[in-house]
């Protein structure tokens, strides 16, 4: 059985890599970022370090509160703001999700499923 890709297969992969190496870079510098805590209890980076690196502050469990994984770094952003963005993916999603299962019908579950 042979395996045989079109041009536009490698694109596709291309983009699925750069888009996981930008996710990867901005977690990693997320972190860099001061939250103007003075107590010293704060991560160089959300990633873990392999400790190897010099200088590297090492990620307590405790360091981290739930909320700073989900609020935006950039502090000019409203919540209110990310909140509407994502309310409208969600029903542009919802919204092509409909017209697919008006237009073709639910056969094209079996599409998505496979």
């Amino acid at each position: 059985m042979a395996f045989f890709t079109h041009w536009y297969d490698l694109l596709s992969l291309a983009m699925v890599v750069a888009a996981a190496l930008g996710s990867l870079w901005a977690i990693k510098v997320a972190g860099k970022g001061g939250d103007g805590d003075d107590d010293g209890d704060k991560c160089e980076s959300l990633l873990a370090s392999g400790g190897g690196e010099e200088g590297a502050i090492a990620a307590a469990p405790a360091s981290l509160w739930r909320e700073q994984l989900w609020m935006s770094q950039w502090q000019a952003v409203h919540p209110a703001v990310l909140l509407g963005l994502r309310a409208a993916a969600a029903a542009t999603m919802s919204g092509v999700l409909v017209w697919d299962l008006w237009t073709y019908d639910w056969s094209i579950m079996l599409y998505y499923t496979e």
